[in-house]
């Protein structure tokens, strides 16, 4: 028989292994977190025979980048579950597990994050949807540094029909914050900082506390999670209210940050699936990336999940 074990040092990579050896269609038998890394059982599609539903959801679950611990405890609280209804009562405890918030549940919302993970454009999404919902929508941006930073900012604005105030200053953005009508929604652009760049994100953390505004964490979809991680820790002082997951359509294991997310309890917010703007923007919704996650569609979780 030529199943064979793959060992590394996360998920991601032993899957990898397994597609170079196997191919993508490679049948997942086994997943194993171990002291050292993880350990998958595969075996090649010629020898695959139809496995159970029950192990489909698992290996789809691991595959998307969930980690082993969390579908270990997903599993236990199926036993007694008929088999095919499995993946939908995963789907379940999954949904369950997943907090998300309201579109616009906070009128003035700063993003932050690493550099390049798409906070201008994020912004520009963010707009766009906000101004179709009928709400009234002012820029600010603190992302004076970044060469082309305001000059990004007020390209998509103009296309969207609106004005970008930039702030130098905490004081001035405070002043700019406050300086709105009753029941416009802010959106306020910030530069990019590296999880190590302490003193510029204090700036920034600082700035953003003298505004009143909600903090909206970007971290990319196809973020290590450890990267996420650091980047989760770095921005701790600021208490990110919820979290946006960007350039889902980048990879096809968005599970490390969907787990840190579910891990941490912090609220994913939005989703974004593409550079289109307006569009390629998802209001994140527990019961879709759920079921995303074990291999089902939409319409089939919503049939069973709460």
């Amino acid at each position: 028989m030529n199943r064979r074990a793959f060992f590394a040092r996360d998920v991601r990579s032993a899957l990898a292994a397994v597609e170079r050896e196997f191919g993508p269609d490679a049948r997942i038998v086994a997943t194993e977190q171990e002291a050292q890394g993880v350990r998958i059982v595969a075996e090649p599609p010629m020898l695959a025979v139809a496995g159970t539903e029950a192990d489909d959801w698992r290996a789809r679950a691991t595959a998307f980048g969930l980690p082993v611990a969390m579908l270990a405890a997903v599993a236990r609280e199926l036993r007694g579950v008929p088999e095919g209804a499995r993946a939908m009562r995963a789907a379940d405890r999954l949904a369950q597990r997943i907090l998300t918030v309201p579109p616009f549940a906070s009128r003035t919302v700063a993003l932050v994050g690493p550099t390049g993970v798409g906070k201008t454009t994020t912004i520009a999404k963010l707009a766009a949807c906000a101004q179709q919902s009928g709400l009234s929508v002012r820029l600010l941006t603190l992302d004076v540094a970044r060469p082309g930073g305001v000059e990004q900012l007020r390209s998509f604005a103009q296309t969207l029909g609106l004005d970008v105030a930039v702030a130098t200053t905490s004081r001035e953005l405070e002043g700019l914050a406050s300086d709105v009508r009753r029941g416009e929604l802010v959106l306020v652009d910030t530069a990019g900082r590296a999880p190590h760049d302490r003193a510029a994100r204090t700036a920034t953390i600082d700035a953003l506390r003298g505004a009143g505004a909600s903090v909206m964490l970007c971290l990319q979809a196809s973020a290590r999670r450890t990267d996420a991680s650091a980047t989760l820790a770095a921005w701790k002082q600021a208490a990110p209210a919820s979290l946006v997951v960007t350039k889902w359509d980048e990879t096809g294991s968005p599970g490390e940050v969907v787990a840190l997310a579910i891990e941490r309890e912090l609220p994913i917010a939005w989703i974004t699936t593409g550079q289109t703007v307006p569009g390629d923007l998802v209001a994140a919704d527990a019961v879709a990336l759920a079921a995303h996650a074990v291999g089902l569609s939409e319409e089939q979780a919503r049939s069973l999940v709460r």
